[in-house]
């Protein structure tokens, strides 16, 4: 897409007055990274922060909980 476009859809995704709907091919299934994009796009970055927070903040735990061999204390921070 040409310089103009990009900075069009930038200008209206920045839009407290853009509604959002989200279309989904196929559910959302072990990739945090995808559900954050989601969310990230639907609310303008309100629920869930930027990536970097969203990672270290839910992400780490979670994936850190799902390990076979995750601790007792890993596992109840990930369920938080």
């Amino acid at each position: 897409p040409s310089a103009k476009v990009t900075k069009s859809c930038h200008r209206i995704c920045r839009s407290k007055n853009t509604r959002r709907l989200l279309l989904t091919g196929t559910p959302v299934q072990n990739n945090l990274k995808e559900l954050w994009a989601l969310f990230d796009f639907a609310t303008s970055s309100r629920i869930l922060r930027k990536l970097p927070y969203f990672t270290n903040r839910f992400a780490v735990p979670i994936e850190a909980g799902r390990n076979k061999n995750a601790s007792e204390w890993t596992m109840r921070t990930a369920d938080r």
